[in-house]
């Protein structure tokens, strides 16, 4: 496997010559907020969408202990189907745990954009929230959509 670094993170270096509708690697970033308990211990879901379509729930397995807790940095790698440019993202919790109220800072996502082209680049979607998802007895699920706030694109 061989490995390069993109917007500060290091990224499994994909293929770019072929033409497969097989699942892509999502390189996501998780920003955790500073406030007093902003950290959760449910399990954590995303969902990506774009003009091709979404990914589904995808559960975001804890790296560490602190995994998102106040003022963490996580970063995952997952696969799924190519839905084109990012344009909004799902995220959540289960509400399990103890304290599973969660104060989600920002989402980053960076994936391959033409890969096929002779020009392509990686592209990094960012989506803020700054506001809590709470854990609650209300909902069995507690997630936000959230629109894409800015975009960047970097040659490969």
């Amino acid at each position: 496997m061989s490995y390069v670094t993109v917007f500060g993170l290091l990224c499994l270096a994909v293929s770019i010559q072929t033409g497969s509708t097989k699942d892509i690697p999502y390189y996501i970033t998780i920003k955790t907020g500073h406030k007093l308990a902003a950290g959760t211990d449910a399990k954590v879901f995303i969902q990506l969408n774009g003009p091709k379509g979404t990914t589904g729930r995808i559960v975001l397995e804890e790296q560490n202990s602190k995994s998102f807790e106040k003022g963490s940095v996580d970063q995952f790698t997952v696969m799924g189907p190519d839905v084109g440019q990012v344009t909004s993202i799902e995220i959540g919790h289960d509400n399990s745990g103890i304290g599973p109220g969660w104060f989600l800072d920002s989402v980053e996502v960076v994936q391959v954009q033409n890969k096929l082209s002779d020009k392509p680049s990686f592209i990094k979607t960012r989506f803020d929230l700054n506001n809590w998802i709470p854990g609650d007895e209300k909902s069995k699920t507690p997630f936000k959509k959230i629109k894409a706030t800015s975009t960047e694109t970097k040659p490969i």
